[in-house]
């Protein structure tokens, strides 16, 4: 079967495309090109591998980038990169694995059809949020370094920020960012500190964020999610489509 022909091929280029819109929330599109087919993000104030990633479209021209990309991301004072490997691209592991990259993550692609999907009752405990608290509570959440996203993250004017509330506190935030044509919605940095969790703060975030997304005009929603994450977006109705899985250079460890 070729490319072309291969179902997959079609997905990973709407969550490849969708997580270059959730990087917009880095400052920007920061994509630079290190050869046919591969790319990767830049941002030196973002801490871990967060939004320095490594995106291709064939492995043999990924595995011959890698002395490029590690050159890269040293030139611009970033430590830490993944490469996002779909499952399926047993050349892609094998030769990072060669190279002393290790994997260290999965994160499952979803997909989610608006269009099979009923509107759910909002309620309130809700309202819309801004950068910094989407930054705070991803900081909290994901044990980032105190201050670690705080003024590295902008709202693309595609973007909105949704912020649970509960006792006058943020206690859960995510953001949607639609894709250009309008058609798709991206649902990026879902955070519910462990403090908040099992009170429906995100499930209601998701709810009202894909209630609007349809009104807007989107006939699918698309996300990356953590294992952890996974029941969460499936009792919402989304399906998995394939996994990613993220190998950093091995002296990162």
């Amino acid at each position: 079967m070729t490319a072309a022909a291969d179902p997959r091929t079609a997905a990973l280029e709407h969550h490849a495309a969708r997580l270059r819109d959730s990087l917009g929330l880095f400052g920007g599109d920061r994509w630079a090109s290190v050869g046919a087919g591969v790319a990767l993000s830049i941002a030196p104030g973002t801490p871990r591998a967060i939004a320095n990633v490594v995106v291709y479209e064939r492995p043999a021209r990924l595995i011959g980038a890698l002395a490029s990309i590690a050159q890269a991301y040293r030139e611009a004072h970033v430590g830490e990169w993944a490469v996002w490997v779909p499952e399926w691209d047993g050349v892609a592991r094998a030769g990072l694995a060669a190279r002393r990259y290790v994997r260290r993550e999965l994160v499952r692609a979803m997909v989610l059809d608006l269009s099979e999907r009923e509107p759910r009752e909002r309620g309130g405990g809700w309202r819309r949020g801004s950068a910094d608290e989407l930054a705070a509570l991803n900081d909290v959440t994901y044990a980032l370094a105190s201050g670690g996203l705080l003024g590295t993250v902008t709202v693309p004017d595609r973007g909105r920020i949704y912020v649970a509330v509960e006792e006058g506190s943020a206690v859960s935030a995510l953001c949607a960012i639609d894709s250009a044509d309008g058609l798709e919605c991206g649902i990026n940095m879902v955070a519910t500190p462990p403090r908040s969790r099992r009170r429906g703060h995100a499930r209601r975030l998701l709810d009202v964020a894909l209630d609007e997304a349809s009104q807007r005009g989107c006939r699918s929603a698309r996300l990356q999610a953590s294992p952890v994450g996974v029941p969460l977006y499936e009792r919402a109705g989304f399906r998995s489509e394939f996994n990613y899985e993220l190998y950093h250079p091995k002296e990162m460890q």
